[in-house]
């Protein structure tokens, strides 16, 4: 999994924005940016790490999500059950969809509670 999405995965779920980001590691905005597009290629550890710490996750379970299909699969799954359970649907709702289904949903789920 690319870097890039993880970031952007946790920026969402921590209501923030790559700007927001880019302030709290101290790193000028377009700079960021474009080391996010080259997927963090050039980022230094210790960017690495305030981009873990502002986000609030440990750097190894960040490189697990990188570089482990299954550990990011179960990942996924856990936070589409947590949204799940926080519209008290049941997660079994889950075996009848495929992973492209599973996507659209976790994208409707999402654009519902923008709305709110």
């Amino acid at each position: 999994m690319k870097i890039s999405k993880i970031v952007q995965e946790k920026l969402e779920e921590n209501g923030m924005t790559v700007k927001d980001l880019a302030k709290e590691i101290d790193v000028p905005y377009t700079t960021f940016l474009g080391m996010l597009n080259r997927g963090l290629a050039k980022a230094d550890v210790q960017i690495f790490i305030k981009i873990c710490t502002v986000l609030g996750e440990k750097p190894d379970e960040i490189i697990k999500l990188i570089y482990d299909d299954n550990y990011y699969a179960d990942y996924q799954e856990e936070k589409l059950k947590k949204t799940l359970r926080e519209f008290g649907m049941p997660e079994n709702i889950l075996d009848t969809m495929n992973d492209n289904d599973k996507e659209k949903f976790i994208k409707a789920i999402k654009n519902m509670t923008k709305k709110k």
